[in-house]
C-alpha cells in the first residue's frame, strides 16, 4: 500500500516479500553500529522483523516504519517512517538507507514527506527523533530537518544514552488544544514516574490509614477518564470504561498499570491533534453529572483533574514506602519554549 510520493520517491508500506532487503540493510554495518543488532540473521528473521514491527504498529497505530523506493526504478533504497516506543510519550521519525543511496538528498527528501504526512494525516503536533550521538550524519540532517536537541534518553534499562530531538509540527488554529496536550501529557508521563519508583508490583495497590485510594488505583483513574473523555467522546475511539474497576482493581504489575498510561497519551496526544478553536468553543459532547460545558473549559478541568491524582499518588507512595525520593511531578521544562 502507497502512502506518499515525492519527487523521485515510492514510500508504501512494508510487507512479507520485503523480507531479503530487511536481511541486507538490518546487517549493514551502519545499521549495526548506530541502530543496533536485531537479530535478524536469516530470512525467517527478517519476516518476524516485519510481522512484529512495521505490520504490527499499522495495526496498532496507523503509521510505522515504511518501505522507500526510488521511483525512476523501483529500486528498494531504506525505511523511513514513525514510531511509537513504549519508552517515549511522543511519536519519533526513524530512518536508514542503504550505503550506495547516500549523499543524494532522499533521506532529507524522504524524512520531510513523513513528517508532512505525520502532520496532515495523523495529526501530530510534534514528532522527536532519537539517535546515536556518534552518528553525526544523522543528526546534521535531524537539524537540516528544523529539530532542535532537548537533552539525552534511554530507552532501555543501561542502554546507550542516545541524542533526544524534537520538531513541532505546525496546526493552524490549535494552539490551546496543544498546550492542553502538552499538560495532560506532563500529569500523565508524572503517574508514570511514581508507579515506577514503586519497588515492586504489590506495593503498588497498597494504601495507609486515612487513604482510600492506592497509587494504582489513581492512575487507572486518571488513565480511564482522559480515555473515556478525551479519547472516545472527542476522537471516536471504541475505548469502554469501566469506572468501578479503576478503583476496584486491586492486583496487578507495574507494567500494566504503566501501559494504561501510555494508552491514556495515546489517545490525547492523536485526538488533540485535531481539535481546533472551533472544537473548544463549541459545546463538549456529552454531559457530565447532569451538566453542560463548554469543550475548552472541560479540558481545563480535565487537566486540574489530572494533576490533583498525580499529587495524591506522590503522596501515597511515600507514606506506603517510606521513600521521599521526588519523581519531578511537574516539571517546568516541559511547558518551556523549546528551540
Amino acid at each position: 500500500m502507497n502512502i506518499l510520493e515525492t519527487d523521485r520517491l515510492v514510500v508504501r508500506q512494508v510487507g512479507i516479500d520485503d523480507a531479503e532487503f530487511i536481511l541486507g540493510l538490518l546487517n549493514e554495518p551502519s545499521w549495526l553500529r548506530f541502530i543496533g543488532d536485531k537479530g535478524v540473521r536469516t530470512i525467517e528473521d527478517a519476516r518476524g522483523y516485519i510481522l512484529n514491527g512495521p505490520i504490527e504498529s499499522y495495526g496498532r497505530f496507523g503509521f510505522g516504519l515504511y518501505m522507500t523506493l526510488q521511483k525512476s526504478d523501483g529500486a528498494r533504497i531504506g525505511l523511513c517512517g514513525l514510531l511509537k516506543r513504549d519508552a517515549l510519550p511522543d511519536v519519533d521519525i526513524g530512518f536508514a538507507l542503504l550505503p550506495a543511496y547516500w549523499g543524494k538528498g532522499y533521506a532529507r527528501e524522504a524524512a520531510a514527506a513523513v513528517l508532512e504526512h505525520a502532520r496532515a494525516a495523523h495529526g501530530l503536533r510534534r514528532v522527536v527523533a532519537i539517535t546515536n550521538p556518534e552518528n553525526e550524519r544523522s543528526i546534521q540532517l535531524l537539524e537540516k530537518l528544523g529539530f532542535r536537541q532537548e537533552g539525552v534518553v534511554r530507552i532501555t534499562d543501561g542502554g546507550l544514552e542516545l541524542k533526544h530531538f524534537a520538531r513541532p509540527l505546525e496546526q493552524p488554529g490549535a494552539a490551546l488544544a496543544g498546550h492542553m496536550s502538552d499538560l495532560l501529557v506532563r500529569e500523565l508521563e508524572g503517574l508514570r514516574r511514581e508507579i515506577a519508583l514503586f519497588p515492586d508490583d504489590a506495593s503498588i495497590w497498597r494504601t495507609v490509614p486515612g487513604v482510600t485510594n492506592s497509587a494504582a488505583n489513581l492512575a487507572l483513574h486518571v488513565a480511564g477518564n482522559l480515555q473515556h473523555f478525551v479519547g472516545r467522546v472527542l476522537g471516536g475511539t471504541a475505548y469502554a470504561r469501566n469506572r468501578e474497576l479503576e478503583f476496584g482493581r486491586k492486583a496487578g504489575t507495574k507494567d500494566e498499570v504503566i501501559r494504561e498510561l501510555q494508552a491514556a497519551t495515546t489517545a490525547v496526544r492523536t485526538t488533540l491533534a485535531r481539535v481546533g478553536d472551533d472544537r473548544l468553543a463549541a459545546e463538549y459532547p456529552e454531559r457530565h453529572a447532569g451538566m453542560r460545558f463548554q469543550t475548552d473549559r472541560f479540558l481545563l478541568h480535565l487537566c486540574t483533574h489530572a494533576a490533583f491524582h498525580l499529587g495524591q499518588a506522590g503522596i501515597v507512595r511515600r507514606a506506603v514506602t517510606g521513600d521521599a525520593t521526588s519523581s519531578r511531578p511537574i516539571p517546568l521544562q516541559d511547558m518551556s519554549v523549546r528551540g
